[in-house]
């Protein structure tokens, strides 16, 4: 498994609407792409800062989906008002376990 992760920074006022244009509206356009896992989305609601980490099959699943991670990433930037460009890194996830309710 691979994720990429975006960090940037923003208004704190925007946290929640920026969750909820993940929830709403990103979430099902990630969906539909191919090797999609998931994702995990953390934010400091006092300096607006955020990590978004997607999670994806293979590293060519998430080479493959770039052009359409950078169009969502830059919507989520002008909705909250980012003050410089996402940093963006990639990692080859060697533990993960999330557990169930």
């Amino acid at each position: 498994m691979h994720a990429r992760a975006s960090t940037m920074s923003g208004d704190p006022a925007k946290v929640d609407e920026v969750a909820r244009m993940l929830e709403d509206d990103l979430y099902s356009q990630m969906e539909q792409l191919d090797g999609f896992r998931g994702v995990a989305a953390l934010a400091q609601r006092d300096s607006g800062k955020s990590l978004v980490v997607t999670f994806w099959d293979s590293e060519d699943a998430m080479t493959a989906s770039e052009e359409r991670a950078n169009q969502m990433r830059g919507a989520a930037a002008t909705e909250m008002g980012a003050t410089a460009a996402p940093q963006i890194d990639r990692y080859e996830v060697v533990f993960y376990r999330a557990r169930e309710k």
